[in-house]
């Protein structure tokens, strides 16, 4: 009887031993979640003068109210804490005083160095103030924000076709997110922010702010199902 209670204690301390010995492994839900983002100033607390550091501004030149060329500026949190999402400061668009009544089709970009052949994600947050009257707490008579983002292939501009868009949003007097995936086939990828407020009011006014872009993995593997179409269509769905 004292053999067999003098085997079970071995049992039982080399079973605590074991488990002092072996990792457990977490749970899906325990893995880090965190993700490196991999834009400079993502938050648009740095400028220099009235454009964010590491972004450049970008606008469509022309004639007619659309395409007017705004002005930008650091939108601050100590004047308006509506128009800043994070940090302290934002980046602001607006039309210049000398042409009230226009809108823009303009925006921000930015180049990052990435992992060819890996999947990114880009998302901002976004927000328009457009009004036919002063109060600049709601906007009034206003059309489509016409918000955008976009992830173009190496060094590239805004009017590139190749360049990944998501789809317009409208986000008026409050924040609003967007974001688009796109997979680097080079060293490079640049992303874009877009707007092209449709109304030309007396003020227009955008604001980006708490942007982003990480990897999202590697693209998903595909199988051929068929042999390739002939003859693609001739007019859009």
């Amino acid at each position: 009887m004292r053999s067999m209670k003098y085997l079970m204690s071995l049992f039982a301390i080399a079973a605590v031993l074991f488990m002092a010995i072996v990792p457990v492994a977490a749970s899906p839900s325990e893995a880090p979640s965190t993700q490196t983002n991999l834009l400079s100033n993502p938050s648009f607390e740095s400028f220099s003068g009235g454009t964010a550091s590491s972004w450049a501004v970008w606008s469509v030149p022309g004639t007619g109210c659309g395409r007017s060329t705004p002005t930008a500026q650091q939108a601050s949190k100590t004047l308006d804490g509506r128009r800043v999402k994070d940090g302290s400061s934002a980046q602001q668009l607006l039309t210049p005083v000398v042409d009230p009544g226009f809108s823009f089709l303009a925006g921000v970009q930015q180049t990052v160095n990435v992992t060819p052949g890996r999947k990114y994600k880009f998302s901002v947050w976004a927000q328009m103030w457009s009004s036919i009257a002063d109060n600049a707490g709601a906007s009034e008579g206003a059309g489509p924000a016409n918000f955008q983002v976009g992830i173009g292939q190496g060094a590239t501009y805004a009017a590139d076709p190749g360049v990944a868009r998501s789809g317009l949003s409208d986000f008026r007097d409050n924040y609003g997110q967007l974001s688009v995936e796109a997979v680097a086939t080079g060293g490079q990828l640049t992303v874009f922010i877009y707007s092209n407020p449709q109304n030309c009011n007396k003020h227009t006014e955008v604001f980006f702010d708490d942007a982003s872009l990480v990897e999202v993995g590697a693209p998903a593997a595909t199988t051929a199902s068929g042999p390739p179409p002939t003859a693609g269509p001739t007019s859009p769905p």
